[in-house]
C-alpha cells in the first residue's frame, strides 16, 4: 500500500505530467510514426497537457486512461484538422535551423535576394512568417492549390529521397518551377518540391521540442 501511494503521489505531480508525456510519444511513434510524422505527436502532447491540467485537482487520476485517451484524441483531431485546413500535414514541427533568423539574416537573406532577384527590403518584409521561425517551433500549415502559391509563401514539401518535409520559402517561378530557399541558409535549393502538403501560416514556439528530442531517443534506441 506505500508503494502504491508513492506511486500515486508521482502521478500527481510534474513529473507524472512528464511520464504521460512521454509513454504516449513513445506509443504513438509505434502505431503513428510513419504514417503522420509530426502532427501526431504535437497534437498529443498539446491535448494530454490540456487533460492533465483539467484532472489536476480532482480524483479521477488514470494515468493509462490519460494517455489513450490524448492519443485517440490526437487521431481524431488530426484527421478533423486535415480536412478543415485542406492538408494532410496540418501542424509540422521544424526539425532544422534553415529558416532561423539572427546575425546572418542580413547577408543571407536580404542581400541574397536583393542581388539574386532584385527584390526590396520593403518586399521582403511584407512577405508572410517574414521573421522565419525556430527549430522547435511547430508550424500550422493550411493546404493551398499550386496555382495559389505566391513569392515569399513558406511551404511544406517533400523532396526525393527524403521522408521529413522541407519547410522553405518560395523565392521565385522559373519556367513553371518553384524555387525555395532557407532564410538562413546562403544559396536557393538545389532540390525541386515533389508534393506539397500546404503553406504555414502561424507559428507556436517551442511545443514542438518534446517531440525531437523524444524521437532522437527513440532512433539512438532503434540504430
Amino acid at each position: 500500500m506505500k508503494f502504491k501511494k508513492k506511486i500515486e503521489k508521482i502521478f500527481n505531480t510534474w513529473v507524472g505530467l512528464l511520464i504521460y508525456i512521454i509513454v504516449g510519444i513513445f506509443i504513438v511513434q509505434l502505431i503513428f510514426g510513419s504514417w503522420f510524422g509530426s502532427s501526431i505527436y504535437i497534437l498529443y502532447i498539446g491535448i494530454i497537457l490540456i487533460n492533465v491540467l483539467i484532472f489536476y485537482f480532482t480524483d479521477d487520476r488514470d494515468t493509462i486512461g490519460y494517455i489513450y485517451l490524448g492519443i485517440g484524441a490526437a487521431y481524431f483531431l488530426n484527421f478533423g484538422l486535415g480536412m478543415f485546413f485542406g492538408t494532410d500535414l496540418p501542424v509540422v514541427a521544424v526539425v532544422s535551423d534553415s529558416m532561423t533568423h539572427d546575425s546572418l539574416t542580413p547577408v543571407n537573406h536580404y542581400q541574397f535576394l536583393e542581388n539574386t532577384f532584385d527584390y526590396t527590403k520593403q518586399e521582403i518584409d511584407s512577405w508572410p512568417l517574414k521573421n522565419g521561425f525556430l527549430r522547435g517551433d511547430v508550424l500550422v500549415v493550411f493546404g493551398v492549390k499550386r496555382d495559389d502559391l505566391k513569392i515569399g509563401d513558406v511551404i511544406v514539401y517533400d523532396i526525393n529521397g527524403q521522408s521529413t518535409p522541407i519547410v522553405h520559402r518560395i523565392v521565385d517561378f522559373q519556367d513553371s518551377q518553384i524555387i525555395t530557399k532557407g532564410d538562413h541558409n546562403p544559396s536557393f535549393d538545389p532540390w525541386k518540391p515533389v508534393k506539397i502538403h500546404g503553406k504555414a501560416v502561424f507559428v507556436i514556439p517551442y511545443l514542438g521540442w518534446p517531440k525531437l528530442l523524444l524521437t532522437q531517443i527513440w532512433g539512438a534506441i532503434a540504430r
